[in-house]
């Protein structure tokens, strides 16, 4: 009998290590993300590593979240309850999240795709992009950490960060408050940029079980014609994919606008691409 009165407590010693241990890498991941940002604006190769650093941070949060649950949810196999079992990534992550109760919107889901896509990017694959793109990328992904710290794990991101960091985190905070940014020459909201980064993972799109190449700004048949301006909608500049519900974009199926045609369509992401930019 007094075994048994015993396990529970041990059970929840054991949650508190593997929460704890989650919390407390994740915060190392996101503090060398942020010296990485001070460090880009002297060389624009650090936002390489501050989003790589991010989205490892970013999905050691997700699990610190998901072992508040139960311990044994960030396991690929639960049910075994082998604790030492490889653990989920992302999206299994945010399924069982979801299955718990916990909701996080289309658009926290996206920058969670998103983070991923890039950090397989630069992990595995050269990387074409403007320093201003990465910059508003990194802006992004430390926002959603910010907010789901808060909201999800109940106190202040800021809480957790060294002092020495409280500049690079101030500045990231200014940027993701901002209603709108610059950026590639127009002024946009502040979460087009990411937006149109996730964009040019989506080369193709599946309308029924035909997959067609999505027209890019400024070829021949793109909406706007073959001319070298930015897009009026979305900011994508010649040789980019238009932003998802981008008014500008033509169906490659029907060749009417994208946004109002009648196909039901889908994008189809790949891991890696050639380009950012043209």
């Amino acid at each position: 009998m007094e075994g048994g009165s015993d396990e529970p407590q041990l059970q929840d010693e054991r949650a508190e290590v593997v929460e704890l241990n989650l919390r407390q890498n994740a915060y190392d991941y996101l503090e060398e993300s942020l010296r990485y940002a001070e460090r880009a604006v002297a060389d624009s190769v650090g936002w390489k590593f501050a989003i790589v650093l991010a989205a490892q941070s970013i999905e050691l949060l997700l699990k610190a979240r998901l072992a508040e649950e139960h311990p044994l949810l960030i396991r690929v196999n639960p049910e075994s309850g082998d604790t030492d079992a490889p653990t989920v990534g992302v999206e299994s992550a945010v399924k069982r999240l979801h299955a718990a109760g916990l909701q996080l919107d289309d658009e926290d889901v996206r920058r969670l795709r998103l983070a991923q896509r890039l950090r397989n990017q630069f992990v595995h694959y050269e990387v074409k992009a403007t320093v201003g793109q990465l910059e508003a990328t990194f802006a992004d992904l430390f926002e959603f950490a910010h907010v789901f710290h808060l909201e999800h794990l109940g106190d202040e991101l800021h809480d957790h960060i060294a002092e020495d960091l409280y500049s690079a985190e101030a500045e990231m905070m200014s940027r993701f408050r901002r209603d709108l940014v610059r950026y590639q020459g127009s002024t946009v909201v502040r979460w087009f940029p990411s937006e149109i980064v996730d964009a040019q993972f989506a080369l193709n799109v599946r309308i029924g079980d035909k997959v067609y190449d999505r027209i890019r700004r400024s070829s021949p048949d793109d909406l706007l014609g073959a001319n070298t301006w930015a897009c009026h909608d979305c900011s994508a500049v010649p040789g980019q994919l238009h932003a998802y519900g981008c008014d500008a974009e033509r169906c490659p199926g029907c060749s009417q606008q994208m946004l109002s045609c009648a196909c039901e369509w889908e994008w189809e992401y790949v891991e890696s691409i050639d380009r950012f930019i043209p």
